[in-house]
C-alpha cells in the first residue's frame, strides 16, 4: 500500500497536497489562537482539531510560500480552501449521520 501511495504523490501532485493539509499537529507557534477563541464550539474536539490543523498549516504555508512564485502561492491557497471546505463538510455528514443513526434508535 505504501509503494502505491508513493506513486501516486509523485504523479498527482494534489495526492501530495492532501497529505500535506492532512498532517497531525506537533506543535505551532500560534495554536494558542484557538484556545482564544469566542465560540460555543471551542471546546469540541473536532473544533480544535480543525482549528489547530488550519493553523499549523497557515504557518507552514506562509513559512514555505516565501519561496514559491505567484503562480505557486495562488495555487496552494486555492487548495488550502478546498482543504477547509472539505474538512467542514466530512464534519457536518458525520454529524447528520449520528443524528439519523439516533433518530432511528428511537423509532424501534
Amino acid at each position: 500500500m505504501e509503494y502505491r501511495v508513493d506513486i501516486l504523490k509523485e504523479k498527482l501532485p494534489s495526492i501530495r497536497h492532501d497529505i500535506y493539509w492532512n498532517n497531525p499537529v506537533t506543535s505551532c507557534k500560534k495554536c494558542s489562537l484557538c484556545d482564544n477563541v469566542i465560540s460555543n464550539y471551542k471546546d469540541k474536539p473536532w473544533f480544535k482539531f480543525f482549528c489547530y490543523q488550519l493553523v499549523q498549516n497557515l504557518e507552514n504555508s506562509a513559512e514555505f510560500n516565501s519561496y514559491n512564485s505567484h503562480e505557486v502561492r495562488e495555487r496552494r491557497c486555492k487548495s488550502l480552501m478546498y482543504w477547509m471546505y472539505d474538512k467542514k463538510k466530512n464534519n457536518f455528514k458525520k454529524k447528520k449521520k449520528k443524528k439519523k443513526k439516533k433518530g432511528t434508535n428511537h423509532e424501534t
